[in-house]
């Protein structure tokens, strides 16, 4: 079975690091550029729409970071695992995202 990987992140050039890193795995990636427009995708239940099983996710973004965005998912029934990447990061932010 192909897993679904939202990948969220405003650099495309990040973007298609992900794609290659991620080439040979048995994955879809979708890629968006925006927290919000990732929110839309996770809140999307269209029968056609298969659940996302992992979620990779930039900090810093245009809209909103990362522990915005984990707030927010907080609000949906099931849990996805997501993972934060981060080329500046700390301890205390570390902690704080680990909590939500």
């Amino acid at each position: 079975m192909t897993a679904t990987i939202l990948v969220i992140d405003d650099s495309e050039d990040d973007q298609r690091l992900y794609q290659r890193a991620l080439k040979d795995c048995d994955c879809s990636l979708e890629m968006f550029s925006t927290a919000e427009a990732g929110l839309a995708r996770v809140a999307d239940n269209s029968p056609h729409m298969k659940r996302p099983d992992l979620i990779l996710l930039d900090y810093n973004l245009p809209d909103m970071d990362g522990l915005g965005f984990m707030k927010k998912m907080a609000g949906y029934p099931d849990a996805i695992p997501i993972v934060i990447l981060t080329g500046e990061g700390s301890v205390e932010m570390a902690v704080e995202v680990m909590k939500h």
